[in-house]
């Protein structure tokens, strides 16, 4: 996982940010937290299913 789309996933999973929270953090937008939250989830999914 790329380290933005990382530290974004950590920020909204594991610390409860919200994606607005996130944007401002990193500074960057809601809509690019949006696409990096997406990323890490189809990432999270291949992982499951390789795994299954």
């Amino acid at each position: 996982m790329k380290k933005p789309v990382r530290n974004a996933f950590i920020l909204s999973q594991i610390e409860g940010l919200t994606y607005r929270q996130i944007s401002h953090k990193l500074a960057v937008s809601e809509r690019t937290i949006k696409t990096y939250m997406a990323d890490a989830m189809l990432q999270c999914l291949r992982v499951k299913n390789a795994y299954s």
